[in-house]
Protein backbone atom coordinates (compact mmCIF):
# COMPACT_ATOMS: atom_id res chain seq x y z
CA UNK A 1 0.00 0.00 0.00
CA UNK A 2 2.88 2.16 0.97
CA UNK A 3 4.19 2.23 -3.08
CA UNK A 4 0.65 2.57 -4.35
CA UNK A 5 -0.69 4.84 -1.87
CA UNK A 6 -2.21 6.84 -4.35
CA UNK A 7 -4.81 3.98 -5.21
CA UNK A 8 -5.97 3.82 -1.77
CA UNK A 9 -7.24 6.21 1.17
CA UNK A 10 -5.71 5.79 4.60
CA UNK A 11 -8.20 7.35 7.35
CA UNK A 12 -7.95 7.35 11.21
CA UNK A 13 -10.08 8.45 14.08
CA UNK A 14 -13.26 9.89 13.32
CA UNK A 15 -12.88 8.99 10.13
CA UNK A 16 -10.35 11.66 9.31
CA UNK A 17 -8.83 11.69 5.90
CA UNK A 18 -5.20 11.60 5.68
CA UNK A 19 -4.08 12.72 2.61
CA UNK A 20 -0.15 11.87 2.72
CA UNK A 21 1.15 8.81 4.01
CA UNK A 22 4.57 9.05 5.53
CA UNK A 23 7.02 7.11 6.99
CA UNK A 24 5.90 8.46 10.68
CA UNK A 25 2.09 7.43 10.36
CA UNK A 26 2.90 4.56 8.80
CA UNK A 27 4.71 3.95 12.02
CA UNK A 28 1.25 4.56 13.75
CA UNK A 29 -0.82 2.50 12.07
CA UNK A 30 1.64 -0.37 12.41
CA UNK A 31 1.24 0.50 16.24
CA UNK A 32 -2.56 1.15 16.82
CA UNK A 33 -3.75 -0.19 13.40
CA UNK A 34 -7.52 -0.47 15.26
CA UNK A 35 -7.55 2.98 14.93
CA UNK A 36 -7.03 3.48 10.83
CA UNK A 37 -9.17 1.75 8.10
CA UNK A 38 -7.90 1.65 4.39
CA UNK A 39 -10.14 2.12 1.25
CA UNK A 40 -9.36 2.06 -2.25
CA UNK A 41 -9.77 5.13 -4.53
CA UNK A 42 -12.66 4.26 -6.95
CA UNK A 43 -10.80 4.94 -10.07
CA UNK A 44 -13.86 4.36 -12.24
CA UNK A 45 -14.15 5.85 -16.03
CA UNK A 46 -17.62 8.03 -14.95
CA UNK A 47 -15.40 9.31 -11.76
CA UNK A 48 -12.71 10.42 -14.00
CA UNK A 49 -14.93 12.40 -16.71
CA UNK A 50 -16.36 14.45 -13.55
CA UNK A 51 -12.82 14.61 -11.73
CA UNK A 52 -11.31 16.15 -15.43
CA UNK A 53 -14.58 18.94 -15.28
CA UNK A 54 -13.24 19.78 -11.47
CA UNK A 55 -9.96 20.80 -12.74
CA UNK A 56 -11.29 22.41 -15.55
CA UNK A 57 -13.37 24.52 -13.08
CA UNK A 58 -10.72 25.14 -11.05
CA UNK A 59 -8.30 26.19 -13.47
CA UNK A 60 -5.95 22.94 -12.53
CA UNK A 61 -4.31 20.55 -15.04
CA UNK A 62 -7.06 18.61 -16.10
CA UNK A 63 -4.72 15.78 -17.63
CA UNK A 64 -3.09 14.53 -14.24
CA UNK A 65 -3.88 10.75 -13.07
CA UNK A 66 -6.34 10.35 -10.43
CA UNK A 67 -5.69 9.42 -6.79
CA UNK A 68 -5.64 10.57 -3.20
CA UNK A 69 -2.63 13.38 -4.16
CA UNK A 70 -4.72 14.29 -6.62
CA UNK A 71 -8.09 14.06 -4.99
CA UNK A 72 -6.89 16.09 -2.04
CA UNK A 73 -5.40 18.55 -4.36
CA UNK A 74 -9.10 19.37 -5.92
CA UNK A 75 -11.24 19.26 -3.44
CA UNK A 76 -8.72 22.06 -1.82
CA UNK A 77 -10.20 24.61 -3.00
CA UNK A 78 -13.51 23.83 -2.23
CA UNK A 79 -12.80 24.01 1.69
CA UNK A 80 -10.44 26.72 1.44
CA UNK A 81 -13.22 28.79 -0.50
CA UNK A 82 -16.02 27.84 2.57
CA UNK A 83 -13.77 29.10 5.22
CA UNK A 84 -13.06 32.33 3.25
CA UNK A 85 -16.83 33.30 3.55
CA UNK A 86 -17.86 35.96 5.45
CA UNK A 87 -20.39 34.88 8.23
CA UNK A 88 -22.92 35.62 6.72
CA UNK A 89 -22.32 34.31 3.53
CA UNK A 90 -21.27 31.15 5.87
CA UNK A 91 -25.05 30.63 7.10
CA UNK A 92 -27.47 32.80 4.86
CA UNK A 93 -30.83 31.03 3.35
CA UNK A 94 -31.12 33.98 0.96
CA UNK A 95 -29.74 31.41 -1.81
CA UNK A 96 -31.07 28.30 -3.63
CA UNK A 97 -31.41 25.61 -1.87
CA UNK A 98 -28.61 24.03 -4.14
CA UNK A 99 -26.12 26.65 -3.02
CA UNK A 100 -26.94 26.03 0.31
CA UNK A 101 -26.61 22.26 -0.29
CA UNK A 102 -23.38 22.44 -1.35
CA UNK A 103 -21.89 25.12 1.51
CA UNK A 104 -23.34 22.13 3.66
CA UNK A 105 -21.20 19.32 1.87
CA UNK A 106 -18.29 22.03 1.44
CA UNK A 107 -18.25 22.47 5.37
CA UNK A 108 -18.64 18.42 6.66
CA UNK A 109 -16.27 17.11 3.85
CA UNK A 110 -14.12 14.91 5.23
CA UNK A 111 -13.60 12.09 2.60
CA UNK A 112 -12.30 13.88 -0.08
CA UNK A 113 -13.60 11.28 -2.72
CA UNK A 114 -17.11 10.50 -1.07
CA UNK A 115 -16.77 14.71 -1.04
CA UNK A 116 -16.43 14.97 -5.10
CA UNK A 117 -17.78 12.21 -6.58
CA UNK A 118 -21.26 11.71 -3.81
CA UNK A 119 -21.67 14.75 -1.86
CA UNK A 120 -20.97 17.51 -4.06
CA UNK A 121 -23.00 15.96 -6.98
CA UNK A 122 -25.78 15.19 -4.43
CA UNK A 123 -26.20 18.32 -2.84
CA UNK A 124 -26.69 19.75 -6.66
CA UNK A 125 -29.68 17.17 -7.06
CA UNK A 126 -27.36 15.25 -9.58
CA UNK A 127 -26.55 11.24 -9.33
CA UNK A 128 -23.02 9.74 -10.50
CA UNK A 129 -25.02 7.06 -12.82
CA UNK A 130 -27.18 9.24 -14.33
CA UNK A 131 -23.63 10.94 -15.66
CA UNK A 132 -22.25 8.17 -16.86
CA UNK A 133 -21.17 8.67 -20.57
CA UNK A 134 -23.45 11.28 -20.89
CA UNK A 135 -21.67 14.52 -21.96
CA UNK A 136 -24.49 16.98 -21.81
CA UNK A 137 -25.40 15.86 -17.80
CA UNK A 138 -21.57 16.07 -16.76
CA UNK A 139 -21.64 19.77 -18.15
CA UNK A 140 -25.35 20.64 -16.84
CA UNK A 141 -23.72 19.03 -13.59
CA UNK A 142 -21.14 21.48 -13.87
CA UNK A 143 -22.64 24.85 -14.70
CA UNK A 144 -24.89 23.80 -11.61
CA UNK A 145 -21.72 23.32 -9.49
CA UNK A 146 -20.91 27.21 -11.05
CA UNK A 147 -23.72 28.89 -10.14
CA UNK A 148 -24.02 27.35 -6.71
CA UNK A 149 -20.41 28.95 -6.34
CA UNK A 150 -21.61 31.98 -7.86
CA UNK A 151 -24.35 32.68 -5.33
CA UNK A 152 -22.19 31.99 -2.29
CA UNK A 153 -19.67 34.35 -4.25
CA UNK A 154 -21.51 36.79 -4.15
CA UNK A 155 -24.04 36.58 -1.24
CA UNK A 156 -21.97 39.65 0.58
CA UNK A 157 -22.52 41.76 -2.13
CA UNK A 158 -25.98 41.23 -2.97
CA UNK A 159 -27.05 41.78 0.86
CA UNK A 160 -25.21 45.41 0.00
CA UNK A 161 -27.31 46.02 -2.75
CA UNK A 162 -30.39 45.05 -1.25
CA UNK A 163 -29.64 47.42 2.12
CA UNK A 164 -28.29 50.40 -0.39
CA UNK A 165 -31.52 49.81 -2.20
CA UNK A 166 -33.68 49.66 1.03
CA UNK A 167 -32.13 53.12 2.36
CA UNK A 168 -32.48 54.65 -0.98
CA UNK A 169 -36.02 54.20 -1.37
CA UNK A 170 -36.99 55.44 2.32
CA UNK A 171 -34.79 58.20 1.79
CA UNK A 172 -35.52 59.10 -2.45
CA UNK A 173 -38.42 57.07 -3.41
CA UNK A 174 -36.43 55.42 -6.32
CA UNK A 175 -33.11 53.54 -7.06
CA UNK A 176 -29.87 55.39 -5.83
CA UNK A 177 -26.60 54.44 -6.07
CA UNK A 178 -24.57 54.82 -2.51
CA UNK A 179 -22.85 58.13 -3.34
CA UNK A 180 -26.29 59.83 -4.62
CA UNK A 181 -28.16 58.79 -1.37
CA UNK A 182 -25.55 59.85 0.88
CA UNK A 183 -25.14 63.27 -0.79
CA UNK A 184 -29.70 63.25 -0.25
CA UNK A 185 -29.09 61.83 3.20
CA UNK A 186 -25.96 64.33 4.34
CA UNK A 187 -27.82 67.27 2.81
CA UNK A 188 -31.63 66.11 4.99
CA UNK A 189 -29.76 66.87 8.35
CA UNK A 190 -27.65 69.53 7.18
CA UNK A 191 -29.48 72.37 9.91
CA UNK A 192 -30.02 69.88 12.58
CA UNK A 193 -28.02 71.40 15.59
CA UNK A 194 -26.19 68.38 17.27
CA UNK A 195 -26.10 69.64 20.68
CA UNK A 196 -30.20 69.46 20.62
CA UNK A 197 -29.37 65.62 20.22
CA UNK A 198 -29.37 62.27 22.37
CA UNK A 199 -26.46 60.13 22.27
CA UNK A 200 -28.41 57.89 20.08
CA UNK A 201 -29.16 60.58 17.62
CA UNK A 202 -25.83 62.04 17.94
CA UNK A 203 -24.30 58.53 17.08
CA UNK A 204 -26.46 58.38 14.28
CA UNK A 205 -25.77 61.65 12.48
CA UNK A 206 -22.19 61.28 12.82
CA UNK A 207 -22.20 58.15 10.70
CA UNK A 208 -24.71 59.99 8.13
CA UNK A 209 -22.29 62.78 8.56
CA UNK A 210 -19.16 60.51 7.72
CA UNK A 211 -16.30 61.69 4.90
CA UNK A 212 -16.10 58.14 4.42
CA UNK A 213 -15.48 58.13 0.41
CA UNK A 214 -15.36 54.76 -0.55
CA UNK A 215 -19.17 53.98 -0.90
CA UNK A 216 -19.01 49.98 0.27
CA UNK A 217 -17.18 51.29 3.57
CA UNK A 218 -19.75 54.26 4.10
CA UNK A 219 -22.62 51.85 3.89
CA UNK A 220 -21.02 49.35 6.48
CA UNK A 221 -20.36 52.27 8.62
CA UNK A 222 -23.64 53.06 8.49
CA UNK A 223 -25.26 50.24 9.17
CA UNK A 224 -23.51 49.46 12.22
CA UNK A 225 -24.01 53.03 13.60
CA UNK A 226 -27.64 52.11 13.69
CA UNK A 227 -27.60 48.29 14.38
CA UNK A 228 -24.20 47.78 16.19
CA UNK A 229 -23.15 45.15 13.53
CA UNK A 230 -21.00 45.28 10.15
CA UNK A 231 -22.82 43.68 6.68
CA UNK A 232 -20.49 40.66 6.77
CA UNK A 233 -21.53 39.64 10.36
CA UNK A 234 -25.11 39.88 9.50
CA UNK A 235 -27.62 37.21 9.94
CA UNK A 236 -30.90 36.68 7.69
CA UNK A 237 -32.92 38.36 10.71
CA UNK A 238 -31.13 41.21 11.16
CA UNK A 239 -32.22 42.52 7.91
CA UNK A 240 -35.89 43.19 8.99
CA UNK A 241 -34.05 44.01 12.29
CA UNK A 242 -32.26 47.25 10.37
CA UNK A 243 -34.79 48.19 8.54
CA UNK A 244 -37.38 48.21 11.43
CA UNK A 245 -34.15 50.91 13.15
CA UNK A 246 -33.58 52.66 10.32
CA UNK A 247 -37.11 53.45 9.78
CA UNK A 248 -36.80 54.55 13.75
CA UNK A 249 -34.01 56.81 13.59
CA UNK A 250 -35.01 59.07 10.49
CA UNK A 251 -38.63 59.39 11.97
CA UNK A 252 -36.57 60.99 14.97
CA UNK A 253 -34.23 62.83 13.29
CA UNK A 254 -36.68 64.16 10.67
CA UNK A 255 -38.97 65.07 14.21
CA UNK A 256 -36.18 66.72 15.32
CA UNK A 257 -35.77 68.89 12.52
CA UNK A 258 -39.25 69.75 12.26
CA UNK A 259 -38.70 70.90 16.06
CA UNK A 260 -35.21 72.74 15.41
CA UNK A 261 -37.36 74.44 12.94
CA UNK A 262 -38.92 76.43 16.07
CA UNK A 263 -35.87 76.58 18.37
CA UNK A 264 -34.62 79.47 17.56
CA UNK A 265 -38.02 81.69 19.25
CA UNK A 266 -37.81 79.59 22.24
CA UNK A 267 -36.14 81.17 25.29
CA UNK A 268 -33.38 79.59 27.01
CA UNK A 269 -35.80 78.61 30.29
CA UNK A 270 -37.89 76.40 28.03
CA UNK A 271 -38.19 73.38 25.99
CA UNK A 272 -39.65 72.09 23.44
CA UNK A 273 -40.99 68.67 22.51
CA UNK A 274 -43.11 66.74 19.50
CA UNK A 275 -45.48 64.65 20.63
CA UNK A 276 -47.38 61.67 18.02
CA UNK A 277 -49.54 59.58 18.72
CA UNK A 278 -51.05 56.37 16.74
CA UNK A 279 -53.34 53.92 17.13
CA UNK A 280 -55.84 52.12 14.87
CA UNK A 281 -58.65 54.00 15.72
CA UNK A 282 -57.65 57.09 15.90
CA UNK A 283 -54.64 57.25 13.32
CA UNK A 284 -51.95 59.85 13.68
CA UNK A 285 -52.08 62.80 16.39
CA UNK A 286 -49.20 65.42 16.46
CA UNK A 287 -48.50 68.09 18.61
CA UNK A 288 -45.77 70.56 19.77
CA UNK A 289 -45.56 70.90 23.35
CA UNK A 290 -43.34 73.75 25.25
CA UNK A 291 -42.68 73.86 28.65
CA UNK A 292 -40.73 75.87 31.28
CA UNK A 293 -37.00 73.88 32.34
CA UNK A 294 -37.98 74.63 36.04
CA UNK A 295 -41.08 73.22 36.18
CA UNK A 296 -39.81 69.81 34.10
CA UNK A 297 -37.43 69.55 37.35
CA UNK A 298 -40.08 70.29 40.20
CA UNK A 299 -42.14 67.65 38.06
CA UNK A 300 -38.87 64.77 38.06
CA UNK A 301 -40.42 63.88 41.52
CA UNK A 302 -43.77 62.82 40.03
CA UNK A 303 -41.97 60.84 37.23
CA UNK A 304 -40.33 59.07 39.76
CA UNK A 305 -43.46 58.08 41.61
CA UNK A 306 -45.45 57.39 38.62
CA UNK A 307 -42.50 54.60 37.53
CA UNK A 308 -42.26 52.97 41.32
CA UNK A 309 -46.48 52.83 40.83
CA UNK A 310 -46.67 51.76 37.32
CA UNK A 311 -43.90 48.69 38.12
CA UNK A 312 -41.35 47.07 35.21
CA UNK A 313 -44.05 46.42 32.87
CA UNK A 314 -42.76 47.72 29.42
CA UNK A 315 -45.53 47.46 27.44
CA UNK A 316 -48.15 48.22 30.12
CA UNK A 317 -45.98 51.04 31.45
CA UNK A 318 -46.70 52.70 27.68
CA UNK A 319 -49.88 51.77 26.88
CA UNK A 320 -51.00 53.47 30.18
CA UNK A 321 -49.28 56.63 29.09
CA UNK A 322 -50.54 56.39 25.76
CA UNK A 323 -53.93 56.59 27.27
CA UNK A 324 -53.16 59.30 29.59
CA UNK A 325 -52.11 61.56 26.79
CA UNK A 326 -54.51 60.47 24.72
CA UNK A 327 -57.10 61.65 26.50
CA UNK A 328 -54.93 65.02 27.61
CA UNK A 329 -55.64 65.26 23.81
CA UNK A 330 -58.85 65.32 22.92
CA UNK A 331 -59.39 67.46 26.05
Amino acid sequence: MFIQHNEYALYGENDQYIPKLTPDILDLVVKTPQKYNVKAFNLSEINEEVFRKYRQLLDLDPTVGMGGEQYTATVRPFLTFYRGLSPYAQATRQITVEAQNLRQAMKQAKDVEKALFEDFPEALHFRMEDLRGNEKKIEDYRDHLQAAIDQLKHADRDLKDHISGFISQSIAHEDLTIDDWKARLQNRYTDLPSHRLGPEQVRWLKRMQSTIEEPNAYLDSLVQGVCGKKLDKFTDEDIPRFQDQWKAALHALDNLVEVSEHAESVPQDEEIFKVELTSLGAGTQAEQIRVPKARLAEAQGHVEKLKAALGTDRDLLIAILYKLLHEEHDK
